[in-house]
């Protein structure tokens, strides 16, 4: 029985970087194995196909680890900082808000599964 995995992208918009990675529990904390591709917009997306489960993981911006202030989970690593942390659950959907960086750099994660999830039908109005 093979274990179903999940689609998750994980992005962070950071025109000005030269290379952006995704570093985490899912790829044994690589600095080299998952690389994000930059679009028009200075997006750096990723994405990664993981059974369910919960993940730590860092950007490395420029070579500088990074945790995702947005993420509103967070774990204390054994070097004295922080690791964002999401779980992937059959109707996982998770999403962090844009924020301000130092150097008047803006940087958005959005991390989405494949799964819509439940669809409401518009209300009828008469």
């Amino acid at each position: 029985m093979t274990e179903e995995k999940m689609r998750i992208e994980f992005k962070i918009l950071a025109p000005e970087a030269k290379q952006v990675l995704l570093s985490g529990s899912f790829n044994e904390w690589s600095e080299v194995s998952d690389p994000m591709k930059k679009d028009e917009t200075g997006t750096w997306k990723k994405i990664r196909m993981l059974p369910q489960g919960t993940y730590e993981y860092k950007f490395i911006v420029d070579g500088v680890w990074t945790f995702d202030p947005t993420c509103p989970n967070t774990v204390l690593n054994p070097f004295g900082t922080q690791n964002s942390s999401v779980i992937l659950a059959s109707s996982s959907h998770v999403y962090s808000p844009p924020l301000r960086l130092p150097k008047g750099r803006s940087q958005r994660l959005s991390l989405s599964t494949g799964n819509k999830g439940p669809r409401r039908k518009p209300a009828r109005t008469a």
